[in-house]
């Protein structure tokens, strides 16, 4: 074995204690041996045979010494040939195809030199990723997706190559870059590649996110490394889709404001009792998105003429099926921005009904988002709870009972009990609070979640 791992070596120009490349080595495939394998035994056999006649002397020193030459020049031009393939097959490994940049598998031997005990110079690694790149793919197909990346491939490789640096791609949407930090400051590396921009997206659907790590100084392991880099990529993508999300919440909400300010009366304890009860649901991971779609789940009523809006009479078909597709128009405003397509989905399924009589599908039960089902409750307590120009609020007891009667018909018994259970943790007292018969009438005013005219 240390036979073979030497001659591997000197095959492919490195060291036996290198890292072997992540693609296993064409010599170690099947074909591979076979190629040398195959002509070896019966070279092996030949000069068994000759050595066997040379004994008993059965041929001339002649012939026998021209024989073995003859057998291992073939032999020889065999390994020659197949050595050759095999540093064919480990350089194109190397290479993406795709985008001609340096592969991963590249990189991996790269970033084992850069961190091998020996090396003289500190490096910079910037992990980049394209972001949107599948929904590009969905809207222009593949041929443009694949034009796009290979377009982002050579400017991040002018880049890089101004740097002193190599570009590489790692996966499909992933790229990276290592620096030497002596021909440029690191700042300037991360600074300059994370500037490029995928050329053809005119629709600003691809977003690149990036994270970095200095070597040796952060990382002095390759996996290390690249799962440092990773993991920054990753925070820093959060960090701005949380600000990103902020900045539109905030046009949105003023939009909302300014052309509906009827609409801006919002209970002020709405976002705590969704988050209380999405942590009584375990829904902690979809908060962000259920708060979002509750202050937003309004705005598709800018799409509705003033005049239906404020009408005062009953209103017509026509104007009541306009009503019941604000929910879908309001979908369609949040679904322009990305970062708020979740919070889309659920602003869509506020106003359905659980029994399936709401609007604007007319879905049930679990075919409605937990979300949004979510919201439905807890705008309707929060309504019912908070004081309005036209009546005071009644006690979180009648609203409980309200919501308890109605569970089932148009709120989901699991989320009205979610509920209560938070209250019951925060105001014990209005655990012992009788409930009314499902037979009995309300005892409270409607539910103020339906802001519009039926």
């Amino acid at each position: 074995m240390g036979f073979i791992k030497g001659l591997q070596a000197v095959l492919l120009r490195r060291s036996p204690s290198s890292p072997r490349p992540r693609v296993p080595l064409g010599i170690a495939k099947p074909k591979g041996w076979s190629t040398v394998i195959g002509p070896a035994v019966f070279a092996a056999i030949a000069v068994a045979l000759l050595v066997y006649d040379h004994v008993h002397s059965r041929v001339t020193a002649v012939v026998f010494w021209f024989t073995l030459a003859l057998v291992a020049t073939i032999f020889v031009w065999l390994v020659s040939k197949t050595a050759a393939a095999v540093a064919r097959e480990h350089s194109s490994a190397l290479t993406d195809e795709l985008t001609g940049l340096a592969s991963r598998e590249k990189l991996d031997l790269d970033l084992a030199d850069a961190l091998a005990p020996d090396a003289s110079e500190d490096c910079v690694l910037v992990l980049l990723e394209l972001d949107g790149l599948q929904t590009y793919n969905d809207s222009h197909g593949h041929v443009a997706g694949d034009e796009l990346l290979h377009g982002f491939a050579s400017a991040l490789a002018d880049v890089a190559g101004g740097l002193g640096s190599t570009a590489y791609r790692i996966e499909g949407s992933g790229f990276a870059v290592l620096g030497r930090t002596a021909s440029c400051p690191a700042g300037a590396i991360v600074t300059a590649v994370s500037a490029v921009s995928p050329h053809g997206d005119d629709e600003h659907v691809i977003e690149t996110s990036h994270g970095d790590v200095r070597l040796p100084e952060e990382a002095g392991d390759p996996r290390l490394a690249i799962e440092t880099a990773a993991q920054r990529r990753r925070a820093r993508k959060q960090r701005q889709r949380r600000s990103a999300r902020g900045q539109l919440r905030q046009v949105l909400l003023e939009v909302v404001a300014t052309r509906r300010p009827e609409l801006g009366n919002e209970a002020p304890d709405l976002a705590h009792w969704i988050i209380a009860v999405g942590h009584e649901l375990d829904m902690r991971q979809e908060l962000d998105d259920i708060v979002l779609a509750a202050e937003l789940r309004d705005i598709g009523l800018l799409t509705v003429p003033d005049a239906i809006i404020g009408k005062g009479t009953a209103l017509s078909e026509r104007e009541r099926e306009l009503i019941h597709q604000h929910p879908i128009a309001g979908q369609r405003i949040l679904d322009a921005a990305p970062t708020l397509a979740a919070a889309a989905a659920l602003v869509r399924g506020v106003n359905e009904n659980f029994d399936g009589s709401g609007y604007p599908d007319g879905v049930a039960g679990p075919a409605i988002p937990l979300g949004s089902r979510l919201i439905a409750v807890c705008v309707a307590f929060a309504a019912m709870t908070s004081p309005a120009p036209q009546r005071p609020g009644i006690d979180a007891a009648e609203a409980l009972a309200e919501l308890d009667r109605r569970a089932g018909t148009e709120f989901d018994p699991r989320v009205v009990h979610a509920l209560a259970n938070v209250i019951k943790e925060t105001q014990p007292a209005i655990g012992a609070h009788p409930r009314p018969e499902r037979t009995q009438p309300p005892t409270s005013p409607p539910s103020q979640a339906r802001a519009v005219p039926a």
